[in-house]
């Protein structure tokens, strides 16, 4: 289910109470079930982490402090960490969309 903020439908929160944004400002994460597809294929922790969490440090590398690499690396779930994101301001999606 998700239930929108705004009548233009920018902003929303999903199930997890997770906030998202659908402004462009948005960094595109993997869904945490295809991360966790997709570790068994060789290579694929090298580049993106052997779990959510550390993938999260990856792509956001730029955009987090030390502190807030340390915030999502002791979440015990992908929500928690996901919605830590949050917390810092960072906008996410799930939805990758080609131009």
């Amino acid at each position: 289910m998700i239930s929108y903020s705004d009548e233009e439908n920018d902003n929303y929160t999903n199930d997890n109470n997770i906030y998202k944004s659908d402004k462009s400002d948005e960094i595109y994460l993997m869904n945490p079930c295809s991360h966790k597809n997709l570790r068994n294929i060789t290579g694929f922790t090298n580049l993106n982490g052997e779990n959510y969490m550390k993938y999260i440090c990856i792509v956001l590398n730029n955009k987090l402090n030390s502190q807030q690499k340390i915030n999502i690396l002791d979440c015990k779930t992908e929500n928690q960490a996901l919605k830590k994101i949050n917390s810092f301001g960072i906008n996410y999606t799930h939805s990758h969309e080609f131009e």
